[in-house]
């Protein structure tokens, strides 16, 4: 093989790594923005169970008994939801180290490509 065709061999090679670790990236990412959606509507149902309890006023949920079936079932709602969350962490676990091992992979070919000399005059 010769040194301008290894050189695209590599080139074509590198290429090829970016487009794998910007996907993993993009993987990521999107677990990510899916943990950062799900943290927000957990937050969200405690505030409102917490608003519920700073309120003392006797309304008619609170006369029928309502209020707590709503309690049990915001209860429920978050426990699903942690458990969705702690999947979510342990696939972002995964998709860390794929993306890891595809930025390696991806700066030791553009650093091999760097090393390799310069195509001289062809002959």
């Amino acid at each position: 093989m010769t040194p301008a065709q290894r050189r695209a061999q590599l080139g074509r090679l590198s290429a090829l790594a970016g487009m794998c670790r910007d996907s993993d990236a993009a993987r990521l990412a999107a677990n990510e923005a899916r943990m950062r959606a799900l943290r927000h509507e957990i937050e969200g149902l405690r505030g409102a169970q917490a608003e519920r309890a700073r309120c003392r006023a006797l309304d008619p949920s609170r006369l029928s008994g309502a209020d707590i079936h709503w309690s049990r079932e915001n209860d429920r709602r978050i426990r699903r939801m942690l458990s969705r969350l702690a999947a979510l962490a342990a696939e972002r676990e995964t998709l860390l180290a794929a993306a890891r091992r595809s930025f390696g992979r991806s700066e030791a070919l553009e650093t091999l490509v760097k090393r390799l000399p310069p195509p001289g005059p062809r002959r």
